[in-house]
């Protein structure tokens, strides 16, 4: 959505797609805080907003009135188990590599089903992050990059899932199960091509 808002005739706000934007045909996920004073009493609060996708035009907003910390404290407080299980598994990927790189000097091999868990963890904890409704509140002045690292990171996910369940088949067949993940890449791949070129999003 893109949203103006008007305290009586007088535009306080507008949240709009940048003309300088070439990759991205929405505003990314935005909080939009609007300062209430006290000479504002009395006066009529007008937002309008207006859908970008007609799947989104019967999207009802929430509308959240209090001082900017508390509004800001209680989503984070929302977020918690979100947050948590997210750099629960920041976490987990480091321990995997760390263990990786001993296993490593221990054995003389190199265990790449080790190293694609890794990432695999750590593409969950990315996205996980960036998709809680309080990540804008952080990233507030490049809000369209959280849309990438949490659509990017999903489907990287799928990919380095792939990459590791195929070290459990024969050397025959993971050829067969590789070439899914490169038809896997190919799509991922194609969506990102038509997002950048602005033909789809």
């Amino acid at each position: 959505h893109t949203a103006d808002v008007y305290i009586d005739d007088a535009l306080v706000h507008s949240l709009n797609i940048s003309e300088n934007n070439r990759i991205n045909n929405t505003t990314g996920s935005n909080w939009v805080t609007i300062p209430i004073h006290e000479e504002d009493n009395g006066k009529e609060l007008t937002i309008i907003l207006t859908p970008l996708f007609k799947n989104v035009a019967g999207f009802k907003p929430e509308f959240l009135v209090g001082s900017h910390y508390s509004i800001v404290v209680s989503q984070f407080k929302e977020d918690i188990p979100q947050l948590f299980m997210a750099l629960l598994c920041i976490i987990l990927s480091v321990f995997i590599v760390l263990s990786q790189v001993y296993f490593t000097i221990q054995t003389k091999t190199k265990p790449w089903d080790m190293f694609y868990l890794a990432v695999l963890a750590l593409m969950l904890g990315l996205w996980r992050m960036s998709a809680t409704k309080s990540s804008p509140i952080i990233f507030s002045n490049n809000t369209s990059s959280l849309g990438y690292i949490s659509i990017g990171s999903l489907f990287l996910c799928s990919i380095f899932l792939q990459l590791y369940i195929s070290t459990f088949f024969t050397p025959k067949r993971r050829k067969y199960f590789l070439a899914i993940t490169v038809l896997s890449c190919f799509i991922i791949f194609s969506a990102w091509l038509l997002q950048i070129l602005n033909i789809s999003d």
